[in-house]
Parts: C-alpha cells; sequence; structure tokens
C-alpha cells in the first residue's frame, strides 16, 4: 500500500533509507488527490487495515523507513454482507468501524442493464459460436425477476413489474407510480435472486457444449439444472420460485416471437 524498496538502487545510493532508492509506487501514493479502491477489503490482513485507518483519520500514511507522508484520498472499498458482520462485531476494529459508511449495492433490477452486463462477455463478436436472437434478453429476464419481489396482493405479474422497472410504460402508470412501487420493495436485489455470475456460468457451459450455435432453449434449460446444484441457493422455496421465473422468461419469448412474426407478416 505504500511501495517499496528498489534493490537496484541501493549500490548507487548506499543505502536503503534514501528516498531515491524507494518506489513510491503502492496504492496510496498513486490515488493521492483522487480515488482509491479496494476489491474485498476486509479479507486483507489487519496490519493493512490499520494502514486505512490512519488515511481515514489523519489523512497519513507511513513507508517503510520514511517519515509519515501526508495523502488526500477517497478510499472506496467492497465487501459481502457477512464479511461485513463480521467487522461489525469485532470489538478490536472499532475506529475502523467508526470511520466506515456502509453503502448498500444491490443486484440491477433494470432488464437493459442486465443485459449489457452479459453483452459484454457474449456479445456480437464476443464468441465464435452463433447465438440466438433474444437469448442474452431472456436470461436477463430470468436474472431480474428472480430479484424481484411479488405483489402480495397478486395483482402484478413480475414480467410488467420488469418492465416499469426498465422504464417502459404500461396502461394505468406513470413515473410517479412507479417510483411509489419501487419505494415499497426497498429490499429487491438485496435479500433475494441470483448473481450476474450464476447467469453468466450457465451461458458459458452451453457455449462449451455446443461448438456451432446457442440457442435461448440450451440456455434457460442450463439455468434451470442448475439451480438444484448451485452452492447458494439451499431453500427449496427459492429454487421452486426460481423454477418460476424460467418459466415466466419462456412465457416473455413466446410474446416478443408472436409480436416478431406478426410484424414480418404485416
Amino acid at each position: 500500500l505504500t511501495g517499496d524498496i528498489n534493490f537496484r538502487h541501493i549500490g548507487n545510493y548506499g543505502s536503503d533509507s534514501d528516498p531515491r532508492a524507494f518506489n513510491f509506487d503502492g496504492e496510496f501514493e498513486v490515488a493521492n488527490r483522487g480515488v482509491c479502491e479496494f476489491i474485498e477489503m476486509l479479507k486483507l490482513a489487519n496490519e493493512f487495515l490499520y494502514d486505512l485507518l490512519g488515511v481515514a483519520q489523519e489523512h497519513q500514511i507511513k513507508p517503510k523507513k520514511f517519515a509519515q507522508i501526508v495523502v488526500d484520498d477517497f478510499i472506496i472499498a467492497h465487501t459481502n454482507n457477512p464479511e461485513y458482520e463480521k467487522l461489525k462485531n469485532n470489538q478490536f476494529m472499532e475506529a475502523l468501524r467508526d470511520r466506515t459508511v456502509k453503502v448498500d449495492v444491490p443486484y440491477l433490477t433494470r432488464w437493459s442493464d442486465e443485459i449489457k452486463v452479459l453483452e459484454q462477455d457474449y456479445g456480437p463478436g464476443k464468441i465464435k459460436q452463433h447465438i440466438m436472437p433474444h437469448t442474452l434478453e431472456i436470461a436477463a429476464l430470468f436474472a431480474v425477476l428472480t430479484r424481484l419481489q411479488d405483489d402480495p396482493d397478486g395483482k402484478m405479474d413480475l414480467r410488467d413489474k420488469a418492465k416499469l422497472y426498465d422504464g417502459r410504460s404500461l396502461p394505468g402508470w406513470t413515473e410517479d407510480s412507479v417510483k411509489e412501487l419501487r419505494d415499497r420493495f426497498v429490499d429487491e436485489g438485496l435479500t433475494s435472486g441470483v448473481s450476474a455470475r450464476y447467469t453468466q456460468s450457465g451461458i458459458s457451459n452451453c457455449l462449451s457444449r455446443h461448438k456451432k450455435y446457442v440457442n435461448v432453449f440450451h440456455v434457460m434449460s442450463e439455468l434451470k439444472e442448475g439451480l438444484g446444484a448451485s452452492s447458494l441457493i439451499s431453500k427449496v422455496e427459492d429454487k421452486k420460485r426460481y423454477e418460476f421465473c424460467a418459466e415466466l422468461a419462456i412465457k416473455e419469448l413466446d410474446e416478443i416471437l408472436k409480436n416478431e412474426v406478426q410484424r414480418a407478416l404485416v
């Protein structure tokens, strides 16, 4: 986090405490007057967390054998919820907890955004196999549906909810009413649903089995079969609900194809 000694220069300058024999290329120095980002921060050793604490409260770091250096960093760190709960229960890290601002980052609930995630790896020109049109679209819809919560009154289809969240217009709905709907379900994307990794793994498995082309039925079959083998889906009711979401996604494919055939005939 603070750089390291450049052994090639020790012979020239005579000492490893000479500033010219030290590479100030650690994350904190490089990020000075900018943003420093840590992936899985709470998996770091405690001595690194103490360095983070020094930057947060004193804006200073101490490289090896040098006096403290002033830095001005904005630190963004990632972790998962179990690791964060472990930090909250660690009485020895009270100072770090006191200087931590928790920001929940849910799974995507916007259909078009989830499509973009899949297109990064499997979009046109990314792979050698041909992928049937709407395959990524339906796989993304399945992922989004698993993250949405059912209407307690049973009056709304999850597919309609996904379309409203995606900014599409439906009869009887305005922007204000959609915002109210979102405000009613603040935990969507945080407490349930499959990850983008799960969907990507299903598509990758299909690509490894089918060397020429992959269609939407290959992918949806893979996603449904993988529910039983996933270590993150342990509850039976979750598995049944996700299977139902897969069926809803296939129904949406039927509607899309019917509309395309009708347009082609007209």
